[in-house]
């Protein structure tokens, strides 16, 4: 279901008018037209979409995640809901049999290669980062994050896509691989003189300077989707 769709249906669902729904978000009735039919060329802001969630009566955490979810490229939609199948699938095997899931975790990677899908491909962890690069397509890719170095905007659980191609700017948040450093490192960038400083989120992480030319890899994140339930 399109979001356009979702925002229609919720209204209809509460019996509002699209008067209704604009003078209670703060916008025009003609954007809202244009965000139920798709004619918007983007999702809402994030602020619009607080004032909307508000007057739908939904979780406004979860209307951002939606409309985040529909910035991406049609391919990289697909193999997000790839993976939030697999992690149900994986969470309702623990919880229904936990000596299990070592199995069932090499089945599900083994039938994913035979299906023409790349195989998820997991850093090794260690020094309190760790990444797992579960697939990619063109200059994407989707990772999950597993600690806390970038909290409290990443928590354990979300994914995070970013881009190959799409270059970094001061204060933008990537994905790095260092030399020297045994995993790649989710960070936020600034560039100091010829000196990349990489600054965790986490206040009681330090921060990681090096030259641009110890950098060996970067992506620039491009948007966050919680994979909570």
């Amino acid at each position: 279901m399109t979001f356009g769709k979702f925002i229609r249906n919720r209204r209809l669902e509460l019996k509002l008018t699209q008067d209704d729904v604009a003078s209670g978000a703060g916008i025009s009735k003609p954007y809202l037209s244009n965000i139920e039919t798709g004619r918007a060329k983007n999702p809402p802001s994030d602020s619009v979409l607080r004032t909307l969630a508000a007057r739908l009566q939904l979780d406004a955490g979860e209307l951002i995640e939606r409309a985040h979810f529909q910035r991406l490229p049609a391919e990289l939609q697909k193999e997000l809901a790839s993976l939030r199948t697999q992690r149900d699938e994986l969470r309702d095997l623990l919880e229904a049999n936990p000596e299990a899931i070592s199995a069932e975790l090499a089945a599900l990677l083994s039938a994913s290669g035979k299906s023409g899908r790349p195989a998820p491909s997991p850093v090794e962890p260690g020094g309190g980062d760790s990444l797992a690069t579960l697939t990619g397509c063109a200059d994407g890719r989707i990772v999950t994050v597993t600690d806390d170095s970038m909290r409290p905007e990443y928590v354990p659980g979300d994914a995070v896509v970013v881009s190959l191609g799409t270059a970094p700017k001061d204060g933008s948040d990537c994905l790095v691989r260092v030399a020297g450093q045994s995993q790649d490192l989710l960070r936020r960038y600034y560039r100091c003189g010829e000196q990349i400083r990489l600054q965790p989120l986490n206040t009681t992480l330090a921060p990681l300077v090096c030259d641009e030319s110890e950098i060996e890899m970067i992506a620039r994140v491009l948007c966050r989707i919680e994979l909570k339930r």
